[in-house]
């Protein structure tokens, strides 16, 4: 579905510029430039989230969720809740991207809603998740950004 390899090459260029301007653009409090990453957590590469996280490493980054569900048919909150649980804890665990709270509790998140959709707001189409908002608190989600 997706070229790998050209994502692959595209992120690599895309890490040499942000390096180069994060190295010379600084704000007031000398924080370097830094781009928030909405990954899609149902294109999950983890060599793309790996590169990523090196880039949030570097203070040039941030990696957070993004998810387009409910394409096909209808979603509904179980499988909402389940999908972002595992993503949000894969970014957390497996790429040490998400922050918790004095470094306690359950990860914490920045969020944008695929095609648009969020708590069921297309009439079913792309989410079919009417109490979408209370699922994303309940999840460490801090701020919707659709």
């Amino acid at each position: 579905m997706y070229d790998i390899d050209a994502q692959k090459r595209r992120l690599e260029e895309w890490c040499g510029l942000a390096e180069k301007i994060g190295n010379v653009v600084v704000d007031s409090d000398g924080t370097k430039f830094r781009h928030t990453n909405f990954y899609p957590a149902e294109q999950y590469e983890p060599e793309i989230l790996n590169t990523l996280a090196d880039l949030q490493n570097k203070g040039l980054g941030e990696v957070e969720v993004h998810l387009h569900h409910g394409v096909g048919s209808p979603d509904n909150a179980e499988s909402l809740r389940r999908q972002l649980v595992e993503f949000r804890d894969r970014l957390a665990e497996d790429h040490k991207c998400l922050s918790r709270v004095n470094g306690e509790g359950q990860p914490m998140y920045a969020f944008v809603h695929g095609n648009w959709a969020l708590g069921n707001s297309a009439n079913g189409q792309y989410c079919g998740v009417d109490n979408e908002l209370e699922i994303l608190e309940e999840t460490g989600c801090y701020i919707d950004m659709t």
